[in-house]
């Protein structure tokens, strides 16, 4: 059977919705005419339709690996990340898709929906955190940070909740994401960074680990030198 025939009888497969003989077409034809991508998104689009997801993620990632200038791809690859509950996977493909074609449309309004998906889930984390839910408003800020993770705020925020739950290492490991970013939230991060580590100190002392504690407190004076209460708990 000719090329031309075996792209239209899948199509006119596909339309009918028999998606596995339609896959059977497509596939010959990129046999035919491996460079041809248009047969494989149509492969992809099969495989998608008979809920074979987990196969299409592997064939779009053996596919960018040796084409990464394909926005399409990516945001096909987004999707599919999505699909499964991979919002950072998502956003960083949309980001890719983007960074190859700007103003690609698709990619735009994929990225919208993640950023809307974020700020909903921060404000609930605001009002979780406001009600003294803390570990409810944990979950919700990092449903936030994981579909929009450029956000150095919500690192911010969700340190403070670790912080307020005694989950020091990892209130410093977002406040020093956040310092490593630059931008407009160094001071409050740096002061944060300080609090964190007076905490820290005080919880080692309580348990008598009076060095550790020691080295708390230094570590919050390099961070906050004009802060007297943290001389005070250090001495």
């Amino acid at each position: 059977m000719c090329l031309l025939s075996l792209s239209s009888q899948g199509q006119c497969l596909f339309d009918q919705g028999l998606y596995l003989d339609a896959l059977e077409s497509f596939a010959k034809a990129s046999e035919l005419i491996p460079d041809n991508r248009s047969y494989h998104m149509r492969s992809l689009a099969c495989l998608a339709a008979l809920g074979q997801h987990g196969d299409c993620l592997r064939l779009a990632s053996s596919w960018l690996e040796t084409d990464a200038s394909n926005p399409d791809l990516f945001v096909l690859r987004a999707r599919l990340h999505r699909h499964f509950s991979q919002a950072t996977l998502c956003y960083r493909d949309v980001k890719a898709a983007l960074a190859v074609a700007p103003e690609f449309q698709e990619a735009r309004r994929l990225l919208s929906e993640l950023r809307g998906v974020a700020e909903g889930a921060r404000e609930r984390a605001v009002s979780r955190a406001v009600g003294g839910q803390l570990r409810e408003a944990l979950q919700k800020i990092n449903t936030a940070v994981e579909h929009d993770p450029e956000q150095s705020h919500y690192y911010l925020f969700r340190a403070t909740l670790h912080r307020r739950l005694r989950d020091f290492n990892a209130a410093i490991d977002d406040l020093i994401e956040v310092l490593g970013r630059g931008g407009g939230e160094q001071a409050e991060a740096r002061r944060q960074l300080a609090l964190t580590y007076n905490d820290f100190a005080v919880h080692c002392f309580s348990r008598r680990f009076y060095q550790e504690a020691e080295l708390l407190l230094s570590k919050a004076i390099e961070e906050e030198k004009r802060e007297k209460g943290l001389y005070i708990n250090r001495g």
